[in-house]
């Protein structure tokens, strides 16, 4: 059995998070670390293996997802909000925006592309140091 990806969700929304916490474990069998600030996302990327990070729009998200690319370029980010409903936001270093009238499969959708991806820069880049 494969071990079960790391993802850090931020959001200072308790609620929020417990519903994206709970879809994401039971439906995408990830397992999910909460934040709900800059710094302790940051303790939790220092210290976790994570494979993709979930902003909430509400929590300065374009500021901290450019420390997340600085942190770590390959690292995927995905910036969501409950609030928003158009696409007619400028993500900025996130590689995704997810709206309110996204769907739960669009979310694992968007998280499984993107970890996939990731995981096939860095295994480049493993072969590429080794030669």
């Amino acid at each position: 059995m494969k071990p079960r990806k790391f993802l850090l969700l931020m959001s200072k929304n308790e609620t929020v998070c417990g519903c994206k916490k709970f879809l994401l474990e039971t439906r995408g069998h990830y397992r999910v670390l909460e934040a709900r600030d800059p710094d302790a996302m940051h303790t939790l990327l220092a210290t976790q293996d994570v494979s993709l990070v979930l902003i909430d729009l509400d929590t300065n998200a374009s500021h901290v997802a450019q420390n997340v690319k600085e942190f770590s370029a390959s690292l995927p980010v995905v910036l969501f909000s409950s609030l928003l409903s158009s696409n007619e936001y400028d993500i900025g270093n996130a590689d995704a925006l997810l709206t309110r009238d996204s769907t739960t499969v669009e979310l694992l959708e968007c998280v499984a592309i993107l970890t996939m991806r990731s995981e096939k820069m860095q295994q480049r880049c493993r072969m590429q140091h080794k030669q």
